[in-house]
């Protein structure tokens, strides 16, 4: 995968090496995201995202997440996950980027525009979401065990919590 990335990554800089006329430092700065692994969330929504990189070319803005996935589909929940970037992008610096986009490690980069209707189904889902959760009933929430309560690397940080009584 990072053999991959780092082929892709060098057949960028060449690329703008020969657009620009430039030097490899200069090319390397170009194609480097202006942040890394960025906490954004909106308290108002109650929402929060880790964005791993941002492309800033001019006025246009580019949300990029990182997948090790064995596919490189734009499955709905990737599409969900980069609309609720896009909203977060928003809220903080007041403009939406201009695309949103994952980067499939062990194939290639995909982007696509952010649309009023990404936006529009990122907010619906976050909206079902805090309906579908808004009880304060324990009774509500039932335990649902599975192999990610206690993984080879570790626990859920409420193991403990949620499986005292068993």
């Amino acid at each position: 995968m990072l053999a991959n990335w780092l082929n892709h990554q060098f057949a960028d800089i060449d690329k703008v090496m020969k657009e620009k006329n430039c030097s490899f430092r200069e090319a390397f700065s170009h194609i480097s995201p202006t942040s890394v692994e960025k906490q954004y969330k909106d308290s108002e929504l109650m929402v929060r995202g880790f964005i791993d990189a941002v492309h800033t070319e001019g006025d246009e803005v580019t949300l990029i997440d990182y997948k090790t996935s064995k596919s490189s589909e734009m499955r709905p929940e990737y599409m969900l996950q980069l609309g609720i970037y896009a909203v977060l992008y928003e809220k903080e610096h007041g403009k939406y980027p201009k695309k949103v986009g994952l980067w499939f490690l062990k194939d290639t980069k995909k982007e696509v525009d952010v649309t009023p209707k990404l936006v529009k189904d990122a907010l619906f889902e976050i909206e079902q979401i805090h309906y579908a959760t808004e009880s304060t009933s324990i009774s509500d929430y039932p335990k649902k065990k599975s192999p990610l309560c206690k993984y080879s690397t570790g626990q859920c940080d409420f193991y403990n919590i949620c499986m005292r009584d068993h």
